[in-house]
């Protein structure tokens, strides 16, 4: 630094140095790139997973309760409900109860997995079957005891004032859907025969029509009619 005395009333000067700025390299300027693009893609994944957040919401998935080895047929008693709250997105790819049913797993699905389409195969196979549809009062069926995929037992109880009597008309049906509608459940069943077809359009005419819904007990019962006595006279006479 240089300094000058002047005259009497100048001023004084020194020479300022010169100020150095550090240049960067092209390696560094590279580095430096390349933490920006890190910091925005990581600001717009962050966007993107609070914009899937806000669009979550509550539903109702279909939850693997037992093991589901590859290649095996999906049955009802493998799958249960779960409330849960996904994205949008995932809702998209989840699977129905009465869309599983009867579908063949693509890979080993273990307890708790949230059933996907991706881990079935194909659409479920559609095989010929005589159904036929009951109606029965919303109060008689709560919603959610009757789903496809169960097996009920048809049973029909006469309008007869002097001796009202219940009778069974089919066991172990394979429900294939159920829908609500005017105060009634439709439930479709597939029966085993035209003469179980005809028995119980019969009942819905005639009588009082109720389900059971009988998943996983055995099929035979003992007492078909009642009251017992009724069934005694059916015996013996």
């Amino acid at each position: 630094m240089r300094s000058t005395t002047l005259l009497r009333g100048a001023r004084r000067t020194w020479d300022r140095p010169a100020v150095r700025w550090p240049s960067l390299g092209s390696s560094a300027l590279r580095i430096v790139g390349s933490i920006v693009l890190a910091g925005v893609s990581l600001a717009l994944l962050v966007a993107s997973w609070l914009g899937g957040v806000r669009n979550a919401g509550a539903a109702v998935g279909v939850v693997v309760t037992r093991p589901i080895p590859a290649g095996a047929t999906i049955e009802r008693a493998d799958l249960g409900l779960a409330s849960i709250t996904v994205p949008q997105a995932v809702r998209a790819t989840l699977l129905a109860v009465d869309d599983a049913v009867g579908r063949t797993a693509a890979v080993t699905i273990a307890p708790g997995t949230l059933l996907e389409r991706s881990m079935v195969l194909g659409p479920r196979p559609r095989t010929p079957v005589r159904s036929i549809t009951i109606a029965v009062p919303s109060t008689s069926v709560a919603s959610g005891v009757i789903e496809p995929g169960d097996r009920v037992d048809v049973l029909a109880t006469t309008q007869s004032a002097s001796s009202p009597a219940t009778l069974t008309i089919a066991t172990q049906l394979l429900v294939l859907d159920v829908q609500a509608s005017s105060g009634d459940e439709l439930v479709t069943v597939a029966t085993d025969s035209l003469d179980q077809a005809l028995a119980i359009a019969q009942a819905l005419a005639t009588a009082k029509v109720d389900l059971v819904n009988a998943t996983g007990v055995p099929g035979d019962t003992v007492l078909s009619v009642y009251p017992p006595s009724i069934a005694g006279l059916a015996t013996h006479g």
